[in-house]
């Protein structure tokens, strides 16, 4: 038989589990309530950050925040408007939260272009580090590119994959402070190679799509270091371990 203080003790730890049971049921159903009752209160305005080439306002209108349902029904769902919003195209990522009462704000990422490419319509497609195509409405704002001319087949997978593998090996080299000095890129379909030109000298670079990027663009740093940037120079790097250098006609 148990002693008084072992059913005193059993009853008082009883007791204690009820109350914490009891105080995690009440904090549960507060943050139930809490939610819900956030979530159906109506939206007073949307502040949108990480802006660079929107608007506010347009964020807000591809919101689906101004739908008359929204306003109709007073309640809007940040899932809703993460969705509506990442629609856009200019949209990578995008995340909204509630900041205060009748408040959310709303942090966008958006695509940035990294290069364009002129098709042979002659126009200028820009393109992001994804290999998506902006909307035309950037060229007044974008910042310089490097551009690619000679692609005939411009909306092709396999030919954007090779524009960005070329920029990122670039990029990957280590020394901006001639890559940097790289403006267009052409593709030879003919003869099947890139030609690199360079934007202040009057110098290019001829590079084979199938070798070693890394190694093509060793050979034309050593090389430019060795013969400078004077000159009108054509530097061919398609050869094994040989860089041909010849003076550029005209």
């Amino acid at each position: 038989m148990r002693s008084v203080e072992e059913n005193s003790s059993h009853d008082f730890a009883e007791q204690s589990n009820g109350k914490v049971l009891t105080i995690l049921i009440i904090i549960v159903c507060l943050v139930f309530f809490s939610s819900s009752w956030g979530k159906r209160q109506p939206v007073e305005s949307i502040k949108a950050t990480g802006l660079k080439y929107l608007t506010e306002q347009e964020i807000i209108g591809c919101s689906g925040f101004t739908d008359s349902a929204v306003l109709r029904h007073g309640a809007i769902s940040l899932t809703d408007i993460e969705r509506n919003i990442v629609r856009n195209k200019f949209i990578r990522s995008v995340q909204a939260w509630r900041t205060g009462l009748g408040d959310i704000t709303v942090e966008v990422t958006e695509r940035e272009p990294v290069a364009a490419i002129c098709g042979d319509d002659g126009i200028l497609r820009y393109l992001d580090s994804a290999g998506v195509f902006l909307p035309y409405r950037l060229f007044a704002a974008i910042s310089d590119v490097p551009i690619f001319y000679g692609i005939r087949q411009y909306d092709s997978t396999s030919i954007r994959e090779q524009c960005l593998r070329i920029l990122q090996d670039l990029r990957n080299y280590g020394d901006e402070s001639w890559t940097r000095q790289i403006g267009t890129v052409t593709w030879n379909a003919d003869k099947r190679y890139w030609q690199l030109h360079f934007e202040d000298y009057d110098i290019s670079a001829l590079v084979s799509p199938g070798s070693d990027m890394y190694l093509q663009l060793s050979g034309l740093h050593a090389t430019l270091k060795d013969i400078g940037c004077a000159g009108k120079l054509q530097i061919d790097l398609r050869w094994e371990n040989k860089s041909v250098v010849s003076a550029k006609a005209g």
